[in-house]
């Protein structure tokens, strides 16, 4: 049995709007990650489940796809289902209605004890027509705990099975901002609160 020093909570943080309109950098989803008294958290991968139209784009490529957090772009790596890393292909193929989106920031995140931090999902949506749609969620796809060093647990990038691979720092050696080191602190999406999550819903308006 490993006892953690804290859990995350995710929660749904509502859109400006609910309209689905094209644009540079739409926001398409947003998520607030919580964290209690027990200690800071560390995460290094969170992957969102896209369901949308035939027909809507989200960028000429997973670079026109990015992650805020308030103001400030979180540097990292986006892959799809349809768009494996580094391709120059769409992020989502036009015919494609549903697949998932993975983001690993250059620098794992932190956050600290007793605060929480908002992470916005931004696109370049074009395409759209008459009764077209887009939803954003966060699956629970973890069956079981897993906890091991980022690599055991976060898996094969754009193929993994756990949406949120995060830290509660118990390991003394952790070397923050990191995710190549062997710290046994790991652990999958089993344990976070309020999974599965919907953080984004757009339609057409006319």
């Amino acid at each position: 049995m490993i006892v953690r020093k804290t859990i995350p909570t995710l929660s749904a943080v509502a859109l400006d709007s609910s309209t689905l309109s094209n644009g540079t950098d739409t926001v398409i989803g947003r998520v607030k990650v919580t964290v209690g008294a027990g200690g800071a958290l560390d995460w290094g991968q969170m992957v969102f489940t896209i369901n949308k139209a035939d027909g809507v784009l989200l960028g000429a490529t997973t670079t026109d796809i990015k992650l805020y957090e308030g103001a400030t772009q979180i540097t990292g790596t986006f892959a799809t289902t349809s768009s494996p890393v580094g391709s120059g292909y769409e992020a989502f193929l036009a015919a494609t209605t549903n697949g998932k989106l993975y983001f690993r920031p250059t620098a794992i995140r932190t956050v600290p004890e007793n605060s929480s931090a908002t992470y916005e999902l931004r696109a370049n949506v074009s395409g759209i027509g008459t009764g077209d749609n887009i939803s954003v969620s966060i699956a629970n796809p973890a069956t079981a705990v897993t906890t091991g060093s980022f690599t055991t647990v976060g898996g094969t990038f754009g193929s993994d099975t756990s949406s949120f691979v995060w830290s509660d720092l118990s390991v003394n050696t952790h070397v923050p901002g990191t995710t190549g080191g062997s710290e046994a602190d790991w652990t999958d999406d089993y344990l976070v609160q309020t999974l599965p999550l919907t953080i984004g819903n757009k339609s057409v308006s006319f």
